[in-house]
């Protein structure tokens, strides 16, 4: 494939190591070299590219894809761009900044953009902790989840705008807090999955119905057990006070704004956002090779979190954008939904298979022999069959779809329009005002 390196990604830092050839032959082809000495490894970075997918001509940003995962895995750069903020964090950790409020010398716009979506996602978690604590109704801890990941979302974003030590304790109890959640609304998924298909079981199933039965009995008692856990992260959190912090440090930065119908946005909020979605989107693209294989399990998880990601960081700054960025949110939103009922699959298949030799294993020590067993292992086998089903016709409406918006050319677009917000604010210019949400309810949860 001929890939134009005239227009080449020198913008971001990027060029050809010397002597490669310019066509795409082999001599050059998957390797680009990184003259930004920021990136901590001691000057110029090799990377290998496994492939270059696409070469994007706007404002010369070039879309690099399938790079191993030593860069795209692990590295919170991804392909090794680095923003001016980002090449700043290590210098104001090793200063040991401190303090609870906005950072100096930030750009004002921004800063209120970082506190309405920061108190905006402290606010909807807080209203989820009462309902979360009682487990009533498994949405309280649905949403709350929803919550702490919009809020860590949030925090990594806009982490230049506080204080390291400040960022650090807030992160450090929203990490907490998702992290003993997660098995929670996991199983609390399992347990509405596994009611479902036993409340429309057909007829022709019924010897399926023991089986079912006897598994939605264990995920219950499993749930029921993970309650004092998450019992005790909210307490932490309450205890913490971060979220009272969050909402004192950013009602600082809100005075005078709560009246404001816009959202003024500098040039500097504009180049921000792309750099943070475009540098997501990266990460996205990055995965996009596993969808050739259908078994390729773990960077098929490893595309759901970016596209996750993804989402989240174009809906952090959807207020600017107002609705250009509608159509790319609701394609990613949708890539993450199949993404996730493709892993989801994968993990209740390895779960049900499991709990039927632990079933199996528990039945032999009970009786003796494992012959009352035999009554369970139908509709064992029944989910186990219709998980691989479910698997499989998610994985291909998934690679028909992510098709689809390659070809309409949904992520090119989507760097036009970061580009052409950024040709229309100059740097210097006087911040624009764009129309905001900040409390008019709450994104769709996922």
């Amino acid at each position: 494939m001929s890939i134009d390196t005239s227009v080449a990604p020198r913008r971001l830092g990027w060029r050809l190591p010397s002597g490669a050839s310019r066509d795409g032959s082999p001599a050059g082809r998957g390797r680009l070299i990184h003259s930004d000495r920021r990136v901590g490894v001691g000057g110029s970075r090799l990377c290998e590219a496994a492939d270059l997918h696409k070469c994007f001509h706007s404002k010369a940003l070039q879309l690099i894809a399938e790079l191993p995962e030593a860069q795209y895995g692990r590295r919170r750069d991804g392909a090794g761009i680095l923003s001016q903020g980002a090449a700043c964090r290590d210098d104001r950790r090793r200063s040991g900044a401190s303090g609870q409020g906005m950072k100096q010398s930030i750009d004002p716009s921004y800063e209120v953009l970082a506190a309405r979506n920061i108190r905006k996602q402290a606010k909807a978690l807080s209203r989820q902790i009462d309902g979360t604590r009682t487990a009533e109704d498994v949405e309280y801890l649905h949403q709350a989840r929803v919550a702490s990941r919009r809020l860590r979302a949030a925090l990594s974003t806009f982490r230049d705008c506080w204080p390291g030590r400040t960022f650090r304790k807030w992160r450090k109890q929203i990490r907490q807090l998702t992290t003993a959640l997660g098995p929670a609304r996991d199983m609390d998924v399992q347990v509405q999955y596994v009611e479902r298909i036993l409340a429309e079981l057909p007829e022709d199933k019924r010897p399926c119905r023991a089986g079912v039965a006897r598994l939605l009995l264990r995920l219950r008692q499993r749930r029921e057990a993970l309650q004092p856990r998450v019992v005790r992260a909210l307490d932490r959190l309450e205890g913490s006070g971060v979220l009272k912090e969050m909402r004192s440090a950013t009602d600082q930065v809100l005075t005078g704004q709560e009246d404001s119908p816009t959202l003024a946005a500098s040039a500097f909020v504009f180049e921000q956002a792309r750099e943070h979605i475009v540098r997501r989107l990266y990460k996205l693209m990055g995965y996009q090779g596993s969808l050739a294989d259908p078994g390729d399990q773990q960077r098929h998880h490893r595309m759901r979190v970016a596209a996750k990601r993804l989402r989240y960081t174009m809906e952090l700054f959807k207020p600017v954008y107002q609705d250009t960025v509608d159509e790319t949110i609701a394609a990613v939103k949708q890539m993450q939904t199949l993404l996730g009922a493709v892993h989801d699959s994968d993990i209740w298949t390895e779960d049900f298979q499991r709990f039927r030799d632990e079933e199996q294993e528990r039945t032999r020590q009970y009786f003796g022999h494992s012959r009352p067993f035999k009554r369970l292992a139908p509709g064992i086998d029944y989910l186990v069959e219709h998980q691989r089903e479910v698997r499989e016709q998610a994985f291909a409406e998934l690679k028909r779809r992510w098709g689809e918006l390659q070809d309409a050319q949904v992520w090119e677009r989507l760097i036009q329009t970061l580009d052409s917000h950024i040709d229309r604010t100059e740097p210097g210019d006087e911040p624009r005002g764009e129309a905001h949400e900040d409390s008019a309810g709450e994104q769709a949860a996922s």
